[in-house]
């Protein structure tokens, strides 16, 4: 269930009046970001609040893609460097924007969270594969 007065849900309901279709899939990557680091959900809070929205792709589930111009950043260089922040955490968010499940009838347009409500258990890293 969303909690309407938590800092997560606030911050990716402001930029919901320029980009309202993917806020209930910010609200999940976010949350469940923050189950795995708080600085990863606030790195992804502090994106998503200059300029990102996400998109639908075949392999990934989905990509964080940078809104450049108005209500965004600068530029593709700025975006570039400020993003280098997520480089440690790039396999846990690979698997997070994989989890998360495509806009339709359980996620955008009525509210309803976009992926599980309990998060399943990441997975561990050992010796450079990814098990269970």
């Amino acid at each position: 269930m969303i909690n309407y007065n938590d800092p997560i849900y606030i911050l990716v309901k402001i930029f919901e009046n320029i980009h309202p279709d993917d806020s209930p899939l910010w609200i999940d990557l976010i949350t469940f970001a923050a189950f795995q680091s708080k600085e990863l959900a606030e790195m992804l809070q502090y994106l998503r609040g200059t300029g990102c929205v996400l998109v639908p792709h075949p392999s990934f589930g989905y990509i964080i893609k940078p809104v450049i111009g108005d209500n965004g950043w600068h530029s593709q260089e700025e975006y570039d460097r400020e993003k280098i922040c997520l480089n440690q955490y790039s396999e846990v968010l690979m698997i997070l924007l994989k989890r998360l499940k495509p806009a339709g009838n359980n996620a955008v347009g009525n509210n309803k969270p976009a992926i599980n409500n309990i998060p399943p258990p990441m997975p561990t890293f050992k010796q450079g594969n990814l098990s269970y």
